[in-house]
């Protein structure tokens, strides 16, 4: 029974010194939530606060660094503040063409270098929104170039993202020369099933 009280003291012990050397540098987010639209970019501001008595330098990490064709980018992983200084930097989010349209979790970690149980984190949450049912996932050429007489060949391949069956599109593929359209071809796609590519 002793040892098992001793534990528990133990292990309040460690949670409170834990929380009490997290709280020497604060992070926070302008925004909790950021919506942004396929193709689009976007962007959040984070500041991170010194709060020891003593100049420190602190490493900003992402976690997950990638989330399915998203890839967040600061314009800083590390920085310097003096005591009591905070400063503010910004992450970046670009989304592909073919993100799915469900809210990604991104963790922001501010860590002393000094000392690692030094750190901080917040949340920032994604919500992607998709302009197009459809998007190209890919397109392939039979050659890369071709001489007079002999045929190319050039295969879209066009993905649906989401779990619904897509509405019907039209896809014109067209070859140019000097800027000038030589060549057209328009091909009407009934649906595409969700989570399904179809290769025209």
């Amino acid at each position: 029974m002793r040892s098992a009280i001793v534990f528990v003291i133990f292990l309040l012990f460690l949670i409170t010194t834990q929380n009490v050397l997290a709280s020497d540098v604060d992070i926070s987010l302008n925004v909790r939530t950021l919506t942004i639209y396929t193709t689009e970019n976007g962007s959040a501001e984070i500041t991170i606060k010194n709060n020891q008595n003593f100049r420190d330098t602190f490493s900003i990490t992402i976690f997950p660094p990638y989330y399915y064709g998203i890839i967040p980018a600061l314009d800083r992983y590390s920085i310097s503040l003096n005591p009591g200084e905070s400063e503010k930097i910004k992450i970046y989010l670009e989304v592909p063409e073919c993100a799915e349209e469900k809210p990604a979790f991104f963790s922001i970690t501010a860590r002393s270098v000094t000392n690692p149980d030094v750190y901080d984190s917040e949340n920032l949450i994604l919500e992607v929104v998709r302009k197009y049912g459809l998007c190209i996932y890919e397109f392939k050429l039979s050659q890369s170039k071709i001489e007079p007489g002999q045929n190319l060949t050039v295969e879209v391949l066009l993905m649906n993202p989401s779990e619904t069956v897509s509405l019907p599109v039209s896809l014109q593929t067209n070859i140019l020369r000097e800027n000038e359209v030589i060549s057209s071809q328009d091909n009407y796609i009934e649906a595409v099933e969700g989570k399904k590519i179809e290769v025209v």
